[in-house]
């Protein structure tokens, strides 16, 4: 109903004698491309200020404002670059396509009202795919590697069964100390993990030997060097923190935090900030020796076994197998654990592909809907240009070729967007809402093949529209005129 205000406003002002000259609707368009240009630069640089602000009550308001205005941005700005990109391409198109080159580009901008408005709403389609696939391709990456840099054990333990958010089962102190006297175990990170509940929201109190994660692992720290850091918790009263916990409660490295951690109230100081991508919820990690000084009969509730060198890998996971078969245990390998990790992802994300082919399918429908009214709407121009001698092959191929061009205008302006919002999202939105940094991997061949697709199907959604305006009789639009 609100979109609609804008014609209805508009059809009731038009006056009867300019009803009859159409002409003068598409250059009061054109009049208007400066003004438009302009509120396009103020959408941009008032959405550019916005992404710079934070969250409301944890929520990035700003981040979606600021997505807004970068769309109302390039609706703005689609009129003046369908005008430069033809007169950019009006040569070429006139040497390779020759009339129906030469004349199809000049329709799109003698049309420029209707031409915008369908050319912007297939870019925002565009840019809803482009901007959500460079996020997940990003996210991606950016998992494969934390995961690369977390799971270095070789085989991870767990007590079996299903666990609940904030429930962590115990492993028997016996099956620690069975796996520890397994030939070729090289290393036992023995780790506990309690629920917490810090300034009234849910985190998890963690405990690890980090000196084994100092010699194994490859954690990253936001700022500062790994092995200092990990060298000043053990016997210490010092944590590290997740960063999306950091995020949440606007903690800083040296910072003091008060938690609850069994019946005592313990103080750390924080030592430094990693990237994590676990969970949203946080984590603060001490040394286990840290741990047990306060809860000295706490439990194991994971272990990573390293495998030391020269040993056969599948050979001691068999051993581990049978050693700790008393036991009820999930053992896994690492491979298996990553692959599970990245299963779990792409499920996760398979339903927004399904929901970006839709809306691209609904905009590629509106393509072709506008270039069949605008057929509809120039029946007499080309009726006039079969009197003239086009062969109704001329037409057809004018037609695709507009949509060639809707198509090619479209992407210009939705790959542009695309990678403006696929920053907001990124950047501000996902950051402000879980606290993770992502790192920026755009999955450029994806695209690029979803780019070229998209083109595709918007040329093949004007063969109805070209069909008809082929099968056009001259003399039937001239006499109905």
């Amino acid at each position: 109903l609100v979109s609609a205000w804008g014609p209805a406003r508009e059809a009731m002002q038009v006056a009867p004698s300019e009803a009859m000259s159409r002409g003068s609707r598409e250059t009061r368009v054109r009049r208007h491309s400066g003004r438009n240009l302009l509120i396009a630069i103020i959408c941009g640089a008032v959405a550019y200020a916005m992404s710079f602000a934070g969250p409301i009550g944890g929520k990035p308001i700003f981040g979606y404002a600021a997505s807004l205005l970068s769309v109302a941005s390039a609706a703005a700005i689609t009129p003046f670059v369908i005008v430069q990109l033809d007169r950019l391409l009006r040569p070429t198109l006139r040497r390779v396509f020759q009339a129906e080159g030469m004349l199809g580009g000049r329709s799109l901008t003698a049309s420029l009202g209707r031409t915008s408005v369908v050319v912007a709403a297939l870019a925002t389609g565009i840019a809803m795919m482009a901007s959500v696939g460079i996020m997940v391709g990003s996210f991606r990456e950016t998992v494969i590697n934390w995961l690369d840099a977390q799971l270095r054990a070789d085989i991870y333990i767990a007590a079996a069964g299903p666990q609940a958010a904030g429930e962590y089962a115990p492993i028997p102190a016996e099956a620690v100390a069975a796996a520890r006297r397994i030939p070729g175990i090289q290393d036992v990170d023995v780790f506990s993990a309690i629920d917490l509940h810090y300034q009234g929201q849910r985190a998890t109190f963690a405990a690890g030997d980090l000196d084994i994660q100092r010699r194994h692992g490859r954690i990253t720290f936001a700022s500062g060097d790994r092995d200092p850091i990990l060298k000043s918790l053990p016997h210490q009263d010092r944590a590290v923190v997740s960063e999306p916990f950091a995020q949440k409660h606007h903690v800083r490295v040296g910072d003091r935090l008060r938690l609850p951690v069994g019946p005592n109230q313990i103080t750390l100081t924080v030592a430094g900030i990693y990237y994590d991508y676990s969970s949203e919820q946080g984590y603060v990690i001490v040394d286990r020796s840290t741990l047990l000084k306060y809860l000295p009969n706490e439990p194991a509730t994971n272990i990573g076994l390293y495998i030391a060198p020269g040993f056969n890998h599948a050979s001691v996971l068999r051993a581990v197998q049978q050693g700790l078969s008393n036991f009820p245990l999930a053992i896994a390998p690492n491979e298996e654990l990553r692959r599970g990790a990245m299963t779990v992802f792409d499920r996760t994300f398979a339903v927004t592909w399904a929901l970006e082919g839709i809306a691209i399918l609904v905009a590629v429908l509106g393509a072709a809907n506008a270039l069949l009214a605008m057929v509809l709407d120039r029946r007499r121009e080309f009726g006039m240009l079969r009197y003239l001698g086009a062969a109704s092959g001329q037409i057809r191929r004018m037609i695709l070729l507009e949509a060639g061009l809707i198509g090619f205008f479209a992407l210009v302006v939705g790959g542009a967007l695309g990678l403006v919002l696929s920053r907001l999202l990124i950047f501000v939105i996902n950051k402000q809402s879980f606290g993770w940094t992502i790192q920026f991997h755009p999955p450029g061949l994806m695209l690029a093949g979803a780019m070229l697709l998209i083109w595709a199907v918007t040329v093949l959604a004007g063969l109805y529209p070209a069909r008809v305006a082929a099968r056009l009789k001259p003399i039937e639009v001239i006499h109905e005129d």
